[in-house]
C-alpha cells in the first residue's frame, strides 16, 4: 500500500485506504442528502469495518441515536407548581421563577440568583425553574431569524 493518500471523488484527503475513501464519499452524500437513519446505519457498519479510523469512530459516536437515562430520585407531581404558574407567572415578566408547591421561592431576571435562592434551603432545592417571557419578547426573537 502506498503512503500517498488515495482520494476518491468527493472524499476526504486524509484517507489512505481507497475503499474507505470511496465509502466515506458515499457516507457523506447520504449524510448530506439522505436520511439521518440511513447515515447512522451506514456509519455504524463503517465503524465495524474500520475500527482504527478516528474520523469514522468520531462520526459513529456523534451520529449514534440519543440515549435517555432515568436518574433515580423522588418522583413527585408538579401539578401545584403548574397551577401556581398559570395563576401568577405573568406577574413576573422577564424573570426566572423558582416555585415549590404553591409557593414562589424566588424571582429574578438572573437565573443564577434564582438558583442560589432555591438551593439555600433543602426543602426548596428541587423547586421547579421557569422563565416568564416579557410581553413581546418572543416577537422580537422571531424577527431576528
Amino acid at each position: 500500500m502506498s503512503a500517498e493518500p488515495v482520494v476518491a471523488r468527493n472524499a476526504e484527503p486524509e484517507f489512505v485506504d481507497k475503499e474507505l475513501a470511496e465509502e466515506w464519499a458515499r457516507f457523506r452524500d447520504v449524510l448530506w442528502y439522505g436520511s439521518i437513519n440511513d447515515a447512522r446505519t451506514m456509519i455504524a457498519e463503517m465503524a465495524k469495518r474500520w475500527p482504527d479510523s478516528e474520523r469514522v469512530q468520531h462520526y459513529a459516536r456523534v451520529l449514534a441515536p440519543p440515549v435517555a437515562k432515568s436518574v433515580p430520585g423522588p418522583n413527585r407531581s408538579v401539578e401545584k407548581e403548574f397551577n401556581w404558574l398559570k395563576e401568577h407567572a405573568r406577574e413576573y415578566p422577564g424573570c426566572w421563577l423558582a416555585v415549590k408547591g404553591d409557593q414562589l421561592v424566588a424571582a429574578d431576571p438572573d437565573l443564577k440568583v434564582v438558583e442560589e435562592a432555591a438551593l439555600k434551603c433543602p426543602e426548596t432545592a428541587d423547586a421547579l425553574l421557569f422563565y416568564e417571557y416579557a410581553p413581546g419578547a418572543l416577537d422580537t426573537l422571531e424577527n431576528r431569524r
